[in-house]
């Protein structure tokens, strides 16, 4: 039902974002973890994005790094909501979208925490401000205007304050 419900919504051309966008929402139906839906080399490439590294954890996103300008964000701040939306709620909408064994969850919420920041950007939208609402460790919440950034000043910060941090 899903392949036909792709298949009678393209009645128009697209750009390849926008048909990738479409096809990548199969994962979760195929549940085979060695079939991926992989974009052309430039899909988000150049674009400003979270300077965050996130963290999920019990149902929740954490801040793991900060690779931002604002030094007030600390790691382990619970981060609410992302420009209007529940954190929780955008991290599965992300997650769901990535290949998965049966309904094995461990390995999507793996690959979109490591890099949530660009699927962010990939999926849900290219804002120039984050809108954040988090919760820091007083327990009160706080609204954060988090400026984009490019991927090489994020790098940057990222060496400096954290050295070469590698997942793999």
């Amino acid at each position: 039902a899903k392949f036909a419900s792709i298949d009678t919504s393209i009645t128009e051309p697209m750009t390849s974002q926008d048909f990738y966008r479409k096809l990548i929402t199969l994962n979760q139906f195929i549940r085979n973890g060695h079939t991926n839906i992989i974009p052309n080399e430039n899909f988000g490439s150049a674009e400003k994005i979270l300077p965050l590294e996130v963290y999920w954890y019990e149902d929740q996103l954490f801040i793991l790094r900060n690779n931002s300008n604002n030094l007030r964000l600390v790691p382990g701040t619970r981060i609410d909501s992302i420009n209007g939306e529940a954190a929780a709620a955008v991290f599965q909408e992300l997650a769901d979208l990535f290949p998965r064994d049966g309904f094995n969850t461990s390995f999507p919420e793996a690959i979109t925490y490591r890099a949530f920041n660009e699927f962010y950007i990939s999926f849900k939208a290219v804002p120039d401000f984050y809108d954040l609402v988090v919760t820091q460790a007083s327990g009160i919440p706080s609204n954060i205007w988090l400026p984009a950034m490019d991927q090489e000043e994020y790098n940057d910060n990222r060496r400096e304050r954290y050295g070469d941090i590698h997942y793999y």
